[in-house]
């Protein structure tokens, strides 16, 4: 009689631990887990781009007429099976226009540089977004998407250059 509810505390343990786990695993290697844990629901996302072994998540998480606007970065090693949480940056806006920015590191001609990703959003439908860099450069985002909002949301991955950067009119 000990010896079957021992047999079965035994297991039940066993399958918590299991269940715990798995559990562990999946809020900090999985995609959905790394978005869950930090609060962020799939709806919530506008633009996802991909860079070398970083994968960015432009979100937006709304509350009445205030609106957060952030990027999630995540990070894969080359040969790893599972992603990991790199980086959150993100703002409150109530205005017409947000630009958020998150930075990750690459390597060029052999050398360790920093890229700067930007996102952000108009408070319009637009076809093409252009950006100005302080240097006076314009350039077009690379990835835009209009929501059934009318809103327009956007990512640019600027490269190795510490300029900042406007929505330019």
């Amino acid at each position: 009689m000990i010896n079957n509810k021992m047999k079965i505390l035994i297991s039940s343990l066993f399958i918590m631990c299991l269940l715990a786990f798995g559990a562990l695993l999946f809020f900090n290697y999985s995609i959905t887990g790394i978005l869950k844990k930090h609060g962020i629901n799939k709806d919530e996302i506008r633009l996802t781009m991909e860079k070398t072994q970083f994968r960015f998540y432009l979100y937006e998480k709304k509350s009445g007429a205030k609106s957060q606007l952030g990027i999630l970065t995540m990070h894969k090693e080359k040969d790893q099976l599972f992603w990991g949480f790199y980086n959150d940056s993100d703002l409150i806006d109530s205005g017409e226009r947000e630009i958020v920015k998150t930075f990750f590191p690459t390597i060029e001609n052999g050398v360790p540089v920093s890229h700067s990703v930007w996102g952000g959003y108009l408070n319009k439908a637009v076809s093409k977004v252009n950006l100005r860099s302080t240097n006076g450069e314009i350039f077009s985002a690379e990835l835009i998407f209009t929501a059934a909002d009318g809103s327009t949301y956007f990512m640019h991955d600027l490269g190795n250059n510490d300029n900042q950067i406007e929505i330019a009119d």
